[in-house]
């Protein structure tokens, strides 16, 4: 029997993806494994792709849209000589090179000088086109169903930044091979990352393996396998015995979690009633230690307990108001907290 959703289960489950199976059947995975039909993923992996996918349960859902601008860490395997449709290994080649004797000795001789030279140029921010087999939608419809019918669509670029690239490894065998590790925005293609430092080379390239390995406050080594999930899971009858498995491995963690890089403001417990039900809170314009900024998001706690996620209002009288954007408790789970 499926459980209803209720407070007990808003969190936020840390899954490692396997390679193959999508965004939504880890999706499908973790209602099936809790009972709990309000699910929902922070940032999309490719089948190709495995790694951290943080999936937000019950209430949690409701903080998706906040969580989505994170910062993305990954590692991607590199492999030159080819380039595909997809721009990773599932795709159809559509250039190939292969590395004259020449090139291939005066790439050893120098340490890869000009390999680590590309790499270096792929920071900063930039524009990049949405390859056609994404998720990207045109008139309603995702670019890879025009893809799949050997259509090109027309699609504007978007602003993203490589905050840092590291080279991990790179070898030459058959193959000239690269391992990296990005540090992006929101929204990067990784494998178009991949292409374009094959283009920019010469060589051609696509994405060959990807790993993400963190997203905003979360790691790669905080999550588990669905197969390990699933034996925990046939280990317990009790649904929140369960539960306190995954909080005692780490891979279940609070909502407050993922706003604690966030600026804070503190409440007491009157003036979280008070939010709660819908009535103004003030703030003295003095009152805080470093100055308010009306541009900025801040996460609003009452203790450990996450409240809200809202902006600040200037008043004229010399106030500021919270201005929520998402509330997400009630009093009965203030109560619990208290």
């Amino acid at each position: 029997m499926a459980l209803t959703d209720h407070m007990d289960w808003t969190g936020i489950l840390l899954v490692n993806k396997p390679v193959q199976a999508t965004s939504f059947s880890m999706i499908k995975f973790v209602r099936k494994l809790t009972g709990i039909r309000r699910v929902g993923h922070i940032g999309t992996l490719d089948p190709f792709a495995e790694g951290l996918l943080p999936v937000c349960i019950g209430r949690a859902t409701a903080a998706v849209q906040f969580m989505e601008s994170y910062d993305k860490i990954y590692q991607v395997h590199v492999r030159f000589g080819q380039a595909t449709d997809t721009q990773d290994l599932t795709g159809q080649t559509t250039d190939a090179y292969q590395l004259t004797a020449t090139e291939r000795e005066q790439l050893l001789e120098s340490d890869f000088l000009k390999v680590r030279q590309a790499v270096s140029q792929l920071t900063g921010i930039q524009e990049q086109l949405p390859p056609m087999y994404s998720a990207v939608k045109k008139d309603g419809r995702p670019l890879y169903a025009y893809a799949r019918e050997g259509k090109t669509i027309e699609r504007q670029t978007k602003t993203i930044e490589v905050k840092s690239v590291r080279i991990l490894k790179i070898s030459l065998t058959y193959y000239l091979d690269v391992w990296l590790e990005i540090d992006c925005s929101k929204g990067t293609y990784i494998r178009t990352l991949a292409d374009t430092l094959g283009r920019r080379l010469g060589y051609f390239a696509h994405a060959a393996a990807l790993t993400r390995v963190r997203c905003g406050p979360f790691s790669l080594e905080q999550a588990c396998d669905p197969d390990q999930l699933s034996a925990w899971r046939d280990e317990t009858e009790d649904i929140l015995d369960f539960q306190d498995i995954l909080r005692q491995k780490g891979c279940f963690t609070s909502l407050s979690e993922a706003f604690k890089q966030w600026p804070r403001l503190n409440l007491n417990p009157d003036q979280t009633d008070k939010l709660v039900c819908g009535q103004p809170v003030l703030f003295a314009a003095e009152s805080s230690g470093e100055p308010f900024d009306v541009n900025q998001r801040y996460g609003v706690f009452c203790g450990p307990l996450l409240i809200a996620a809202a902006r600040l209002q200037w008043r004229e009288e010399g106030f500021y108001r919270i201005k929520t954007e998402r509330v997400f408790v009630d009093r009965a789970d203030i109560s619990r907290q208290s």
